[in-house]
Formats: structure tokens, C-alpha cells, sequence
């Protein structure tokens, strides 16, 4: 009876381990499963960020874009004005001086007379 009680504690046994091995390999494998999905999750925040970080880079670029041609409008504006208030000045000048040489002129006359 003896022999018979070790042969069942040792098939219990082995029993035993070749749970032990199915857990463990169930165990890696859900192991396994889990990374894979982390990882997946990972990837797909990673994408979304690059979608974002695309936009973001177009929305700069079209920024860009629209400050060049506002500085162009406004250097353009400038050039206009400075040109208009220039030859305001030289307009002024020029009736300042036929102002100066008419009254010169006038002077002369006068004193000719």
C-alpha cells in the first residue's frame, strides 16, 4: 500500500507541475498579449501626435505666409506714403522758393524803377 500511495502523490505531483507549466505559459502569454497592446496603444498615441505636429507645422508654414505678404502691404503702404509726403515737401519747396525769386524779382523792379 505504500507503493501505491507514493505512485499517487508522485502522479499528483506531476500533475501538479504540468499545471504549474500551463499557468506559467498562459501567464506569458497573456504577459505577451498585454505588451502587444500597450505598445499598439502607444503607436496609435504616436500617430495622432504626428497628425497633430503636421498640422501644427501646415498651420505655421500658412502663418508664415500671411505675414510675408502683410509685411509686403505694409512696406508697400510706406514706399505710397513716404512718396506722397515727399514730393508734398517738394511741392512746398518749390512754392517756397518761386515764392523767394518772385519777391527777388519783385525787389529788382522795384528798385529799377
Amino acid at each position: 500500500m505504500t507503493g501505491k500511495l507514493i505512485l499517487t502523490v508522485e502522479l499528483v505531483e506531476e500533475r501538479l507541475r504540468m499545471r504549474i507549466a500551463v499557468l506559467e505559459e498562459s501567464v506569458k502569454s497573456c504577459e505577451l498579449e498585454c505588451k502587444a497592446s500597450r505598445e499598439t496603444a502607444l503607436m496609435a498615441e504616436l500617430d495622432q501626435e504626428r497628425k497633430k505636429t503636421a498640422s501644427s507645422s501646415a498651420t505655421l508654414d500658412s502663418l508664415k505666409v500671411v505675414e510675408r505678404q502683410i509685411q509686403t502691404i505694409l512696406t508697400s503702404v510706406l514706399v505710397r506714403f513716404i512718396l506722397k509726403v515727399g514730393f508734398f515737401f517738394v511741392r512746398i519747396w518749390h512754392l517756397s522758393y518761386f515764392s523767394y525769386v518772385f519777391s527777388l524779382i519783385s525787389t529788382n523792379e522795384c528798385q529799377t524803377e
